[in-house]
């Protein structure tokens, strides 16, 4: 039982790789400029929710009633939904998304519940009362009722280290933008190819 969990932990941290990878094996040689726009979109939004969910998260430190937190208790992942969705529309490949969608909708709700039942047993009545008052995935438009006044706090962004989430998102942009993924797909076609 041990190995799994070390497993799907590995599997949960590496999926943004895994699915970075899998993106650049699907390429194509050009985008469609209205698409690419479209999914830069997607992407953009997605990185300012997970911006803002970044600058008010303190890792089980307290139930996070700020922020987006006070709308979904799980906007990181509702960013991350986004991000994907956009460089999906980029790429144009059905087979990516039929292999990276079903990866991201086993995972994150597995991991969710993980998260839940640990915070659970953390914080007790205190993230109980936040888990009846705030939607798990699909936000309330309207403010839960645990609701804090804290701000945005750039440092803890930073200290939860969101710039990687940024950078990673601004490499691949750039890389489906000038048509390098798709040599690199070839490239590491070839390698695969030399090797086996």
């Amino acid at each position: 039982m041990d190995f799994f969990k070390k497993l799907f932990n590995k599997i949960r941290t590496k999926l943004g790789f895994v699915s970075s990878i899998l993106l650049i094996l699907a390429s194509k040689e050009s985008v469609l400029i209205n698409l690419f726009f479209t999914g830069l979109f997607l992407i953009l939004i997605g990185e300012l929710i997970r911006i803002w969910s970044a600058g008010h998260l303190r890792k089980t430190k307290i139930v996070v009633c700020s922020g987006p937190y006070k709308f979904t208790r799980n906007p990181l992942y509702i960013g991350s939904f986004f991000i994907l969705t956009g460089f999906l529309i980029i790429i144009q490949s059905w087979i990516a998304a039929i292999i990276i969608l079903p990866l991201f909708l086993i995972v994150y709700p597995l991991t969710i519940k993980k998260e839940e039942k640990h915070l659970l047993n953390k914080f007790g009545d205190e993230f109980q009362e936040y888990m009846n008052n705030v939607p798990r995935f699909f936000p309330r438009f309207k403010a839960g009722d645990c609701s804090s006044d804290e701000k945005f706090d750039f440092q803890l962004m930073i200290k939860n280290r969101e710039y990687q989430s940024v950078l990673a998102s601004i490499a691949l942009s750039i890389i489906f933008w000038f048509g390098f993924g798709y040599q690199l797909r070839v490239l590491i076609i070839d390698l695969f190819n030399k090797l086996f």
